[in-house]
């Protein structure tokens, strides 16, 4: 398992940049409006990259209770703000992908911005990706 430490402060992908020290996301060094809770989901996204995430991982990161009420309304608003917010879509997914009734992958390809590293993902091998 990943630690702290050796998790990137800033990842890059097309003209986006997230800050996660800051708790920013950028496009071409704007600052864009996302909610703490998108922001988590956006975060542990980027952490797993290339991996399936489901909904019971995303749950646990972002602490939802059961009283909470109902978690894949509350996890489908968070994904769809971030979305937004990316110019993405559910239909012509760039970046988050959409593993039906089950889990979100991202897709972004990204450069890692600690170390000068640089890290492509299979982006362009999934159908439909317009990468």
């Amino acid at each position: 398992m990943k630690t702290s430490s050796s998790r990137p402060c800033t990842y890059k992908f097309a003209v986006f940049e997230v800050d996660i020290s800051a708790g920013e996301l950028r496009k071409r060094g704007a600052r864009l409006k996302l909610a703490p809770q998108p922001f988590q989901v956006l975060q542990f996204l980027l952490e797993h990259s290339e991996e399936i995430v489901t909904r019971e991982e995303l749950r646990q990161c972002l602490r939802l209770e059961q009283a909470f009420g109902d978690h894949d309304v509350a996890l489908k608003k968070a994904v769809n703000l971030i979305r937004t917010a990316l110019g993405d879509s559910a239909e012509r997914t760039r970046f988050i992908e959409t593993i039906p009734r089950r889990a979100y992958r991202d897709i972004a390809p990204q450069g890692l911005r600690d170390g000068g590293l640089f890290r492509k993902s299979f982006a362009t091998s999934l159908p439909g990706s317009l990468t």
